[in-house]
């Protein structure tokens, strides 16, 4: 999988999504939930990953991780 590489355009559904979103919260422990709007704005992994990174960041700062 390349980072331009677009979830949808590989075969992703609303219902994958859903999933993957709840395992990556779970993996990373981020405090703030994870939407299906976020994984619609930001469909690429490098988008995703980039919007991902953002939040961390946000969270250490705020000491919320």
């Amino acid at each position: 999988m390349a980072p331009d590489d677009n979830f949808f355009a590989l075969g992703g559904h609303s219902l994958l999504g859903v999933k993957l979103l709840s395992e990556i919260q779970a993996k990373i422990g981020l405090e703030e939930e994870l939407r299906l709007s976020d994984l619609l704005e930001f469909p690429t992994l490098g988008e995703f990953t980039a919007y991902l990174e953002s939040l961390a960041a946000s969270s250490e700062e705020s000491g919320s991780i």
